[in-house]
């Protein structure tokens, strides 16, 4: 259909946009603009991290394209709180977006959910990807959201985490008594458990005074947050245990998303979505990269028996520390994810 405009409707809405009162839709109408709806996206990451830079760029683009109805600030560095905190806050109707991964997002819903963070559970980004887009999945995020969180996507792939710290641990025994931060979220604590490891919880902006002084001889994650974190100052060993593969998670309060337009709810949506498969691919280069820049200040990597921690880490399927963490579970999604 053609709209013509004339040269009152054209003065009248170029007056109205100026008052920052309309917007012109998609079918060239203008139409009334509530005031911004405005979110906060929170972060652990370092701002040079991809996990800070993609949703920098990822809130640009739904700007644009709900036309300022959406606005949204990113925040990184745990500079509103911890993962923990945020998590809460925005379960209780806080606007918040945030990152999350399977530990911490399921205390606020399936238990069960939490086995994806479990030690050697998937292979590559393909079999994370899969489970991603499953029945399973798609189950577990419903259960969050009767909790308060709506899961967005959970495409957004950190690669797997290694070990850094003042020596090799390249195989179980180098691993056994050996005090490892953690992030508090009982799965991880498990993880290290299962591996012969002693956790220690510390929240991120500790790590470093924590390998300095010696209160941990070690500390976990992808490649690109030890770079980022700085911690090849005072840890000049990675071991490439590859024990967790990290599907992050976008959560946003629920009572949040749901009090927006549909419209501007598929914007969101889309725009996150995308945004996780160009996280994915940084990511991918960064872990490539980031090794090269680590290796040229002097840190050393070394190769670990992964069969041999796979095997020891067996015991965290055996349903002791949580009863719907199983064999049973683990098999299950196995198939799900090699099924052709």
């Amino acid at each position: 259909m053609n709209h013509k405009t004339t040269r009152r409707t054209f003065l009248a809405g170029t007056a109205a946009v100026a008052a920052g009162s309309y917007f012109l839709t998609d079918s060239g109408n203008m139409a009334l603009a509530a005031s911004p709806v405005t979110f906060r996206w929170a972060t652990s990451a370092d701002a040079s991290e991809p996990l800070a830079t993609i949703p920098v760029h990822a809130a640009k683009k739904i700007e644009e394209r709900s036309n300022g109805r959406i606005q949204i600030t990113v925040f990184p560095n745990e500079q509103i709180g911890t993962l923990a905190e945020v998590q809460e806050q925005a379960s209780l109707g806080v606007p918040l977006i945030l990152d999350s991964n399977a530990g911490f997002a399921s205390e606020y819903g399936d238990a069960a959910m939490g086995i994806l963070q479990g030690p050697y559970l998937f292979s590559s980004y393909e079999e994370v990807e899969k489970f991603a887009n499953s029945d399973l999945m798609t189950q577990w995020a419903a259960s969050l959201e009767k909790n308060g969180l709506h899961s967005v996507a959970w495409n957004w792939y950190s690669g797997q985490r290694q070990m850094i710290g003042s020596r090799a641990f390249s195989k179980p025994a180098d691993l056994k008594g050996v005090l490892v931060r953690i992030s508090g979220n009982p799965i991880q604590k498990a993880v290290f458990e299962s591996l012969g490891a002693t956790p220690v919880q510390l929240s991120r902006s500790e790590i470093y005074s924590a390998l300095s002084e010696g209160v941990v001889n070690a500390s976990d994650g992808p490649v690109p947050q030890l770079l980022g974190d700085k911690l090849y100052e005072v840890a000049h060993d990675i071991t490439l245990t590859g024990h967790v593969s990290m599907m992050a998670g976008i959560l946003v309060s629920a009572d949040a998303f749901g009090k927006l337009d549909p419209d501007l709810q598929k914007i969101m949506t889309e725009e996150i979505q995308s945004a996780g498969e160009e996280y994915t691919k940084l990511q991918a280069k960064k872990i490539d990269d980031d090794r090269v820049a680590l290796e040229k200040l002097g840190i050393k990597f070394h190769d670990a028996d992964q069969d041999a921690f796979r095997q020891i880490s067996r015991s965290f399927y055996a349903g002791k520390i949580n009863a719907s963490w199983n064999e049973e579970l683990r098999q299950k999604i196995r198939d799900i994810v090699t099924s052709s």
